[in-house]
């Protein structure tokens, strides 16, 4: 902060246009993948950004216990493990339903290879385990043996698109995944309903968003929800070669699972609770402050959980709070000198504090929490007034507080006294 304050002493000086500390920028990673614009979901939780930290490792495989992988699409060309099928323990998972392989593409589709679709996980690769049957059902038997599998076959996470942090048996894989130095995501559900389950700490639990950041109508929410993730109208790869669309918490969870495993690939040593923590604290908080059973600790966001692992600062999206101490909102003032205060906090540093009324600037003060002037209200109309105040902070978040006052000054001109003769 020392350099923040000595930039603060050399724009207060006169003829100073501008100072503040030099700082150093980097080319953003962007995919040349011919859909990557639009894949809404990807810059929304922060992936360019992410991606200059970390694109992922191959060696760090995310199981994707579901429905099988189509091995055929171009766009898993050398992306792939060669999985098990849990159904009948058998080495070749079969194909029999599109879900599975709509949520490999999330996590870990081949990225900047010129064709489809890009994927959070860029380097990272899918270890496909069968689990459920061609309906999409999945016993919790299966599960927990795919579970088991994927942990004992390297598995670094395991996503897992079904909603079944509430199961116990589910659970006892989880927890023997986590044994093994790994992190399991799970979806919150579809059913739009509030669950009252505890939340499972081996698992995140993840909810739906939409492009505005609002919770999806369908996103189970409660006290099983961790964080949520991106998963309405997600462009991912189908199975028989294609691309479409789908929308559900199997398409937030597997967002979080590839944000986990650029974690690991960033700093294989982390324990799974330390990589838990590290997607959950980092999501963008939303809705409530705190958590809240809509958006559990907020939006992931995983160039910030980069950075909290990595030890660079968190990327400051806090705007400052700003509020009138004089006036009060509806008092009415009258004269020449009416007191402006302004009061403004941050968490970080107030830049600059600014005031109009009616639209109109009427002057700022900077790197200053605090804002006096007098206002001549024999400049205005009588009547109703709006006075507003902007607060902004070193990182450009602004906030504002408006309040409206009547100005009352009446009749203050003297009468013109006119003598026509002597």
């Amino acid at each position: 902060m020392r350099e923040e304050a000595l930039a603060a002493q050399l724009r207060r000086q006169p003829g100073v246009l501008a100072a503040e500390p030099d700082a150093l920028f980097q080319v953003q990673a962007r995919p040349n993948d011919a859909s990557y614009p639009q894949q809404w979901h990807l810059p929304k939780v922060g992936s360019e950004e992410a991606w200059d930290l970390s694109k992922g490792s191959p060696s760090v495989l995310v199981a994707v216990l579901d429905t099988g992988v189509d091995r055929g699409h171009p766009d898993f060309a050398g992306k792939l493990e060669p999985g098990w099928n849990a159904l009948n323990e058998a080495a070749a998972p079969l194909v029999d339903n599109g879900h599975g392989t709509a949520v490999a593409g999330v996590v870990a589709a081949a990225t900047d290879n010129g064709i489809g679709i890009a994927s959070l996980g860029w380097s990272c690769r899918i270890l496909p385990v069968k689990v459920a049957d061609s309906s999409g059902w999945a016993s919790s038997s299966s599960i927990y043996l795919g579970l088991i599998w994927a942990a004992d076959h390297g598995a670094k996470v395991a996503n897992l698109s079904f909603r079944v942090s509430d199961n116990t048996f589910a659970s006892l894989g989880m927890q023997y995944f986590a044994s093994k130095g790994g992190v399991v995501t799970v979806s919150a559900g579809n059913q739009g309903d509030v669950s009252s389950s505890p939340d499972n700490p081996y698992c995140l639990t993840v909810g739906a968003t939409d492009s505005s950041d609002q919770v999806a109508s369908w996103s189970t929410r409660g006290t099983i929800v961790d964080l949520t993730a991106p998963g309405d109208r997600i462009l991912t790869t189908n199975r028989g070669g294609g691309y479409g669309v789908w929308s559900g918490t199997s398409f937030s969870a597997p967002l979080a699972a590839a944000a986990v495993a650029l974690a690991f690939s960033a700093k294989p040593e982390l324990t799974p609770e330390q990589a838990m923590l590290a997607v959950k604290n980092s999501a963008k908080d939303l809705g409530a402050a705190g958590w809240d059973p809509a958006y559990g600790q907020g939006r992931l966001d995983a160039a910030s959980a980069l950075r909290s692992i990595l030890g660079g600062e968190p990327k400051d999206e806090t705007p400052p709070q700003v509020e009138f101490v004089a006036p009060t909102s509806g008092a009415t003032v009258e004269g020449s000198a009416v007191a402006v205060v302004v009061r403004a906090t941050d968490d970080r540093q107030v830049r600059r504090i600014l005031r109009r009324l009616d639209g109109t600037t009427m002057g700022q003060v900077e790197d200053t929490d605090r804002l006096e002037a007098t206002w001549n209200s024999l400049s205005a109309a009588d009547g109703v007034h709006e006075l507003e105040a902007m607060a902004e902070d070193a990182s450009g978040n602004q906030s504002r507080a408006v309040i409206q006052v009547v100005v009352a000054n009446g009749d203050r001109k003297p009468p013109l006294v006119v003598l026509s003769s002597p």
